[in-house]
């Protein structure tokens, strides 16, 4: 069961929904969070068989519900459905009101799924599509007005850009939560998103989230889960498969995110093993971060994709560092160490599916359009 709220930008609750179908959700790291839900075209009327007038009994009236089919005061009581929908609360289903969706669980506690804004709504004589997306969605809304350009730390960029934006936008970004002193060397230009600016930075190998006009940008989201009494471990072995708790995997190479020989203005940074396995693999870079960019990428990219045996969206958490142990036999799909979660989706339905992208690098995803357009697609095809 879930329920959704729907919030006004100055959070004042507007209405709630409880039944929605079709619920698909998809959490990234360092990039735009996506939400999509149904809801169908239909309502309960209430159709009364009674000498009495059809107003006399109200939707709510409890002595209605406990009295269907029964005589009350001589007269019978009954109702049918028909498909006939009140409309009144689909008025607050707008572009950027605020969406707070969550899971109720066996116990009657509300756990969060996504939390963002109304990007569009498609409606038909039966369903009614809402799309969400995560508040991240809003930097791409935003530019500078000013260049920036120099050599300056993440957190004097980060300020600029606040100042900036709240000239036009009073109190837009609230607060910046960063200590990231290092210089680098960029050069933004009027006219850039914040959004792109932000992904600019992060390729230093950071991480960033924006909720409720609260800028993160730090080292690291999540946690480091990989031991202790927090530890979470995705385990598959094709010779103890008592032990697993997944019931798929998949892995992709990729040679896209993978170079070997960084080079700027005035030094080479180069790994030699990695060129001997590889060749050479060039990437301009001017931003001081030379050997960390190295470290990151001079190896074969490995993304996996599970889905754990028991269905928990709440099992780890995006920008999570956790311990991976696969062997289904072949060195293909074998891996023991340690990985990032970079995504994690959610699909709702008699059974529901959670999937969880784990990689070495947390820079692979893909855009939010290309997100929205397969969520669409996967929509049609999902048997609830």
């Amino acid at each position: 069961m879930y329920i959704i709220y729907i919030y006004d930008k100055n959070k004042n609750l507007l209405t709630q929904f409880f039944e929605i179908s079709n619920l698909q959700i998809t959490e990234k790291l360092n990039d735009v969070s996506t939400a999509i839900f149904h809801i169908e075209n239909k309502k309960e009327k209430i159709r009364y068989f009674s000498k009495e007038p059809a107003s006399f009994f109200d939707l709510n009236n409890q002595i209605f519900k406990q009295n269907e089919g029964k005589k009350l005061n001589s007269f019978l009581v009954s109702k049918e459905k028909i498909l006939v929908k009140d409309l009144a609360k689909y008025q607050y289903l707008k572009e950027s009101n605020i969406v707070d969706i969550y899971k109720i669980d066996q116990n009657g506690n509300e756990k969060r799924l996504f939390y963002g804004l109304i990007k569009g709504v498609k409606s038909d004589l039966q369903t009614c599509e809402v799309r969400c997306v995560d508040f991240i969605y809003l930097l791409k809304k935003k530019c500078i007005f000013s260049n920036i350009n120099g050599v300056f730390s993440a957190k004097e960029i980060l300020n600029n850009i606040k100042t900036q934006i709240n000239n036009r936008d009073n109190n837009f970004i609230k607060t910046i939560n960063c200590e990231i002193n290092d210089q680098t060397n960029r050069d933004f230009k009027r006219g850039k998103t914040i959004f792109d600016i932000l992904r600019d930075l992060a390729s230093d190998l950071y991480e960033f989230k924006f909720i409720d006009g609260n800028l993160f940008f730090v080292d690291s989201i999540g946690e480091d889960r990989t031991s202790g009494s927090n530890i979470v471990f995705f385990e598959y072995n094709i010779f103890s498969p008592e032990s697993a708790n997944i019931s798929k995997a998949e892995i992709e190479y990729d040679l896209d995110n993978i170079f070997n020989y960084v080079y700027g203005s005035d030094e080479i940074g180069f790994d030699s093993e990695s060129v001997e396995i590889f060749g050479v693999l060039e990437k301009f870079d001017d931003k001081n971060k030379k050997e960390k960019l190295l470290q990151e990428n001079k190896n074969s990219l490995k993304e996996f994709k599970i889905e754990p045996i028991i269905s928990d969206f709440f099992f780890c958490n995006v920008g999570d560092t956790v311990k991976v142990s696969i062997d289904n036999g072949t060195e293909m799909l074998k891996f023991d160490g340690s990985l990032k979660v970079v995504e994690k989706s959610y699909k709702s339905g008699d059974l529901e599916v959670v999937t969880f992208k784990l990689n070495s690098s947390k820079f692979r995803s893909k855009n939010i359009f290309e997100t929205i357009s397969e969520l669409k697609s996967d929509v049609k095809n999902l048997k609830l």
